[in-house]
């Protein structure tokens, strides 16, 4: 998620709160079905480790 020059705080906060609303539940389902898991410090998505800075569907 971009972070722009003339973002305030509060700006910033009401992004991440939209996009952490969207992707809870599919995380969540991604869980229950086994198809994410974590392996010590990794994330691991449907066999593939999942990189640092996160997932982005097409």
């Amino acid at each position: 998620m971009p972070v722009f020059s003339d973002d305030s705080s509060e700006d910033l906060r009401e992004r991440v709160l939209t996009q952490e609303h969207l992707i809870y539940p599919l995380v969540a389902q991604w869980f229950l079905s086994g198809r994410l898991t974590m392996q010590g410090n990794e994330a691991i998505l449907d066999g593939k480790v999942l990189p640092e800075n996160g997932y982005a569907a097409d």
